[in-house]
């Protein structure tokens, strides 16, 4: 699959009924980590892990995140799954915020008042 550089994430597949949706975490997300850092948020462990970005999707898009399974590691965001349209949804939505730092620390600021615990 050829990467567009203008995207932070990857959809690759590897067969016709196996999808992987990733983010590779060892760079082009800076912006965001400064935003983040200069909002004074209290986030208990705020580090951008895959870990981190999985709760994140799960916040921000439930009825996408229940039609795919996740594979997350410290260094990289996984989601995966049989069909298709779900992840690519999923992607056009995570590549929006991920294009605007502000909508990152929105999102947030938003989950932290509703309890929700990004890890």
């Amino acid at each position: 699959m050829k990467m567009d550089k203008t995207m932070h994430t990857g959809l690759l597949a590897f067969d016709e009924d196996s999808y992987s949706l990733v983010l590779g975490l060892s760079g082009g997300l800076e912006k965001i980590d400064r935003a983040v850092d200069g909002a004074h948020l209290e986030i208990s462990s705020w580090e951008m892990t895959g870990y981190f970005w999985q709760s994140f999707v799960n916040y921000l898009w439930p009825e996408l995140t229940e039609q795919v399974n996740f594979d997350s590691e410290a260094g990289m965001f996984c989601a995966y799954g049989a069909e298709l349209e779900p992840l690519e949804a999923l992607r056009t939505e995570f590549e929006a915020v991920l294009a605007d730092p502000g909508l990152v620390v929105d999102a947030l600021i938003r989950g932290q008042a509703e309890g929700c615990d990004f890890y």
